[in-house]
């Protein structure tokens, strides 16, 4: 009797394992389905912070630096204000020594600018311009730098000048929006051109403190008295004694 039943509980074994794996298979259906959902919520997670990060981030971009220079404001003021002379210490001719500039008629003070293009993807091409010139305190000017399949984009630089103990305060600063997706590059932006900016001032520390040993031309403008006219020399003829 018992080498009779004996078969039959392994055939009970073997239809209870049976029996479990098609539970499991039936089961696995439901488990991707709930990992489809919870890999759709982190999705939609995602793209919902992401949407909110750039609709909460500040479209506006400003990025400053500062250094002191063993040179008078008058020193340090004609080498940012002459823009002929930015080739001597540009942070971007270190990038690129061969950038192309173009001069504007005006040389210095307001209204004076350049345009500049080079093959180098960290120079690009643009234009700058002075729209602020006050000797030995201030010079503010306007950036428009071309990128490849987009648009412009437009900053404005500040540079400050503050007589200390021992030299210049020199501070540079820029200013800029970026619209949209954009402004998820702030941060990268702002790290690099501040990196840059620092190279930029060390480079003018360089020349212009050289400059105390030893000076260098700059731009004078020349100043044309108007001739007289008739009216002027009558006027002048007319006027009473004294």
């Amino acid at each position: 009797m018992n080498s009779e039943q004996a078969p039959v509980a392994q055939l009970d074994e073997g239809e209870s394992a049976g029996g479990q794996d098609q539970r499991a298979k039936k089961a696995k259906p439901g488990c991707f389905r709930s990992c489809l959902l919870v890999l759709g919520i982190m999705f939609l997670v995602i793209v919902g912070g992401g949407y909110l990060a750039v609709v909460t981030m500040s479209e506006e971009v400003v990025v400053e630096r500062s250094t002191t220079i063993a040179a008078s404001p008058e020193i340090v003021f004609g080498e940012v204000d002459d823009v002929r002379r930015w080739e001597r210490w540009s942070p971007w001719m270190e990038i690129d020594p061969e950038i192309q500039f173009v001069y504007m008629a005006i040389p210095r003070g307001k209204y004076a600018g350049y345009t500049w293009k080079s093959d180098n993807d960290q120079v690009g091409s643009g234009m700058l311009m002075v729209t602020v010139s006050e000797p030995n305190e201030r010079v503010m000017m306007d950036w428009t730098m071309n990128r490849q399949g987009q648009q412009p984009l437009k900053a404005v630089a500040d540079f400050k000048f503050a007589e200390v103990d021992g030299g210049t305060e020199v501070t540079w600063s820029i200013r800029t929006r970026l619209q949209g997706i954009e402004k998820l590059l702030g941060p990268v932006l702002s790290y690099e051109t501040g990196v840059t900016f620092e190279r930029g001032l060390e480079r003018l520390k360089e020349v212009s403190e050289a400059e105390v040993e030893n000076p260098t031309p700059h731009f004078v403008p020349k100043v044309v008295e108007p001739e007289p006219t008739e009216s002027s020399e009558e006027t002048g003829n007319n006027s009473p004694a004294q």
